[in-house]
């Protein structure tokens, strides 16, 4: 992964928010499993979560934030997955793009009845301490779905 000084950082941030950086794209969120924008819980089962992430820079690592909420809003989260910052190793060159796709399977049980929100968010890592666990990101993406969770 680029490690980049504040400097750097801060023309990365001025560079994309002019547009003269194109932005990695989250593209095609689903859930298998929601039919007429209902999701039917059985209990002991997993939830399929998949997405593809478009327009990636492989000289960068990447975050997706997955978070399902109660409401429209940040602050209700019922369920909440990070993946870790992955970089090229897992890209594949398609043309002259970088892309990656992902599934998580989120077990049945950390769901609530009712309407609920899934939002993924996209963020390029520009500085990483692995040991604090901390990053510096821009947010390149982010795409919310709502549906129905119903017992069966």
């Amino acid at each position: 992964m680029k490690e980049l000084t504040d400097e750097e950082i801060d023309r990365q941030i001025k560079l994309s928010e002019s547009g003269e950086i194109s932005k990695a794209v989250i593209y095609g969120v689903r859930i298998p499993e929601i039919r007429n924008g209902i999701l039917k819980l059985i209990s002991g089962s997993r939830v399929s979560i998949k997405f593809k992430l478009i327009n990636l820079d492989p000289e960068f690592n990447y975050i997706v934030f997955i978070d399902i909420n109660k409401l429209e809003e940040p602050n209700d989260v019922v369920f909440r997955h990070i993946l870790e910052p992955f970089g090229s190793s897992i890209m594949l060159k398609e043309g002259d793009d970088f892309n990656a796709e992902g599934e998580l399977k989120v077990p049945a049980s950390s769901l609530i009845e009712g309407q609920v929100y899934l939002t993924l968010t996209l963020a390029k890592v520009l500085r990483a301490d692995k040991e604090k666990n901390k990053y510096n990101s821009i947010i390149q993406d982010s795409k919310q779905i709502a549906f129905k969770v119903e017992e069966e």
